[in-house]
């Protein structure tokens, strides 16, 4: 970037978003989860290797995560951990230099508060609105418990947040070096989160807001498709780092077709009615803000200006209470509408919001100069010092309230009382081989994490009951435990499931010359030629 092109911005723009990150990578650090959380364990056992079944989502994450496989098995599940931590810091580190970057001149009131470079909001109290936006986001429970556990989350938001600051970081800098970078995250980040092709439609609309006419020009679409199609290449990671390994369960086109058919499923199936109530606390009001309003709407007398600006108050007030009523999981929230799914975008865009309006209280604060003299009267100049004030508190009270709302569940969900259960499991197990089933996902995820942590590890096979009927299952079993899992049934991909009487037939054989267990209490088919007799828990 050229020093003329460079914006001379501050100390809230340039260090206190490293400080917001450096903030919490602390607090994520002290609450860390040094092992695994039922949430956790799928992406945990994905990222590790020690699920070998074939992948179709986040690439990214398992490239990324790909080194750590060097470390001793004991270590990765806590250094995963860590990494979440990290990136939930720097996405903290993004929203507070996103807030920062937002522009105050969008209504007449605030155009004669507020006259920095770009309409930055600039003064004693502008590390307010980022700060606030940062403890908000940072210590909401979806968010912190996702920042403190790995379950790929937190690379998804990072990199929605990047895009975000690189919109804001054009408006300042209208170098489309920043829109290049976006093009290639917003890639990227396609191929690694299927919920970002949803918000593909609300990018356009800010690039166009932003650009103007220049939008359309087709060099600039050529160019933004070019670097677009550079990071849709990450959809290539997985299979092409399947094959190299000798562990593709197919060719990489019918793989990619498959990722695609998932993503297009998961689309597909989520209700829309959920998306358009999330609107209202996230997209909603930063529609709001980004109107530009005219200086004059044609009322030029006094009363009807303050009416006008009473509405504009009252609509900020509604928009600032409902992003922060957001954070604390109302039957409206993500977490609440979700069904079981994160959504962190939704909570980072109220978090944006939040940081917004508070901006606009503490500018409409100020006193308005006439001629470079204030002209305020005690009164006003007292109830400015209560407004400011208000924020302020509302600020502390929302980090206070949430910390205490939060930090119990989170020390509880990462305390010890799972790995305790893990060990328990084992105990009940013999140390001979043997065959473990279960049709318990999280209960045979649990004892597979559990079986890393000991050395040497038992030779156990374990057995998804449910996945069994699948004949790809039975190949990768197959190739996984040569010698000691024949797949004598043959079947690919496509092929159809396995009769339930085949099956059956397949555990009375290993049950007739080996110790077969199953992991949880069940009934079916199995139990028909097999007697399940009790042993510990």
């Amino acid at each position: 970037m050229d020093n003329q092109d460079q914006p001379s911005l501050g100390f809230v723009q340039r260090r206190l978003p490293w400080l917001v990150a450096v903030g919490g990578l602390l607090l994520y650090g002290f609450t860390l989860n040094h092992w695994v959380r039922l949430a956790s364990l799928p992406a945990v056992l994905k990222l590790t290797g020690w699920d070998w079944t074939p992948s179709y989502a986040a690439p990214l994450l398992w490239l990324g995560t790909y080194p750590l496989r060097a470390l001793p098995e004991p270590w990765q599940p806590g250094m995963m951990n860590l990494l979440s931590a990290l990136l939930a810091a720097l996405t903290l580190g993004l929203l507070a230099r996103s807030v920062s970057l937002l522009p105050y001149d969008r209504t007449r009131e605030e155009r004669f508060r507020e006259h920095s470079p770009w309409a930055l909001f600039s003064g004693r109290l502008a590390w307010l609105p980022p700060l606030f936006a940062a403890l908000a986001c940072g210590l909401q429970r979806s968010f912190w418990d996702h920042a403190t556990a790995m379950t790929g989350e937190m690379l998804d938001l990072f990199l929605f947040a990047y895009v975000i600051r690189s919109l804001l970081e054009y408006r300042i800098t209208p170098r489309e070096s920043w829109l290049w970078r976006l093009a290639v995250v917003y890639g990227l980040a396609v191929t690694n989160n299927y919920a970002m092709l949803a918000f593909a439609p609300c990018l356009v609309v800010a690039l166009v807001w932003i650009m103007g006419l220049s939008f359309f020009r087709w060099t600039f679409w050529l160019r933004m498709l070019g670097f677009g199609a550079l990071g849709l290449l990450g959809y290539l990671i997985l299979p092409v780092g399947e094959t190299l390994r000798g562990e593709a369960a197919q060719s990489w086109w019918p793989y990619l077709r498959t990722t695609w058919g998932l993503q297009r499923l998961a689309l597909a199936v989520f209700p829309p009615y959920v998306i358009l109530l999330l609107s209202f606390t996230s997209l909603l009001p930063i529609f709001i803000r980004s109107i530009r309003w005219p200086s004059a709407q044609g009322d030029t007398n006094v009363a009807g200006a303050k009416m006008a600006r009473l509405v504009t108050w009252v609509v900020q007030a509604v928009l600032l209470a409902a992003c922060l009523s957001v954070m604390f999981d109302p039957k409206w929230s993500p977490r609440a509408l979700g069904f079981g799914l994160a959504l962190l975008p939704f909570y980072y865009l109220a978090a944006l919001s939040l940081g917004y309006c508070s901006g606009y209280f503490l500018v409409m604060c100020r006193e308005v100069e006439r001629r470079g003299r204030p002209r305020s009267t005690a009164a006003g100049r007292f109830w400015r010092g209560v407004g400011t004030g208000l924020i302020g508190l509302l600020a502390v009270g929302t980090a206070v309230a949430l910390g205490q709302r939060n930090l119990p569940v989170l020390r509880a969900e990462n305390g010890p009382e799972l790995s305790y259960l893990a060990d328990q499991l084992l105990a009940c197990l013999p140390a001979s081989p043997a065959y473990l089933v279960g049709d318990d996902v999280s209960t045979l995820q649990l004892t597979e994490a559990a079986l890393h942590r000991t050395a040497p590890r038992p030779p156990y096979l374990l057995l998804n009951s449910h996945a069994l009927e699948k004949p790809a299952y039975q190949t990768e079993l197959a190739k996984h435990y040569p010698g000691r899992w024949a797949n004598t049934l043959g079947g690919g991909v496509e092929a159809q499931p396995l009769d339930s009487g085949v099956l059956a037939a397949q555990i009375t054989g290993l049950a007739l010359s080996n110790e077969v267990y199953y992991l949880n209490p069940s009934m079916g088919y199995f139990f028909e030629t097999l007697d399940a007799q009790p042993r510990g828990l």
